[in-house]
Formats: structure tokens, sequence, C-alpha cells
């Protein structure tokens, strides 16, 4: 299906895989995750039935929390107020660390015909975190939650060390 566009003297063609914005002809991709839409920067990270699988699986099995997907911000919701310190680190890295598997796994589908699989993508989301959570200088709460998630992903938990032991 195609339609015409006119631009003073010119003739733009609109196909399917063609959007005008401002007079320039942009082209359409279909997205390379799931090919069933296409893609755009909201559908890439946050709409996508691959991406929600991940973020299902990041809050569900790994945070235990509720992670909202309307918008890049409300992922930020989920970040913890009450938690210790190496905690809300892990959690506000691992939200870093979703984006940025998802884009390189679609730049590695697109541009490298690489086949990606959700287990693979879940490995390397759960390396980075708990390279994260090794990293973080935050302090760790002697509470059972902070210290279950820290076990999941073999990190040790920071506590503090108190003037008494000095």
């Amino acid at each position: 299906m195609a339609f015409f566009y006119f631009f003073g003297d010119s003739c733009i063609l609109r196909c399917q895989h063609m959007r005008i914005l401002d007079n320039r002809v942009v082209r359409l991709f279909p997205c390379a995750l799931c090919m069933m839409s296409f893609e755009s920067s909201y559908h890439l990270f946050l709409s996508c039935p691959f991406d929600l699988h991940l973020w299902k699986w990041l809050a569900r099995d790994i945070l235990l929390c509720v992670i909202d997907t309307p918008t890049i911000f409300s992922t930020l919701s989920c970040i913890p107020l009450r938690q210790s310190s190496q905690i809300r680190d892990m959690v506000i890295a691992s939200i870093f660390h979703m984006f940025h598997t998802i884009g390189l796994i679609r730049n590695g589908v697109r541009f490298h015909n690489a086949i990606v699989t959700l287990h693979a993508t879940k490995d390397k989301i759960y390396t980075m975190m708990a390279m994260s959570g090794t990293n973080s200088k935050g302090l760790c709460l002697p509470i059972v939650s902070d210290i279950r998630l820290l076990d999941n992903f073999m990190v040790s938990p920071g506590f503090r060390v108190s003037s008494k032991s000095r």
C-alpha cells in the first residue's frame, strides 16, 4: 500500500516502511527481536514481547518487586527507598544493564545476524548484576531479604564495621 505526499514541487512516495517527519523520509524497520511491530525506542525497550518477558523475569524472579514499563522513567519506580544501599545499587544497576543488554542484542541481531535466546540474555544480565553487586561500595542491612538476594548472586554482603571491633 503506497501513498503520495506533495511538498512544493516534489512528490514523495510513502510505503509501509517509511514515515515522513518534517519533510524528511525516515525508514522504519521491523523490530529485530520480535518482527511483529515497527522499531521505536518505546517498542524496543519496553513493549516488545521479548523484552516484556525479560522485565517480568527481572521483577518476579530476581528483584522480587513490580517493574512498571509504560515509560523508561517508570522502570525506576522499583528502586527501593528503605533497603540497604548495596541492594539499591544492584537494583539500579540491573535496570541499566537491562536497557544496555536489550540495545546490544538488538544490534547483534540487526547488524550481525546473531541468534539470541532468552536464556543467554538472562545469563548476561545476571552476570552483570553479580559484578555490580560485588563492586558496590554500598552497605547491606542484616535482614533476610537483603542477604537472600545477595546470596542469589554469590555477592558478599558489605556490612558496616562497628566502632567496637576496631
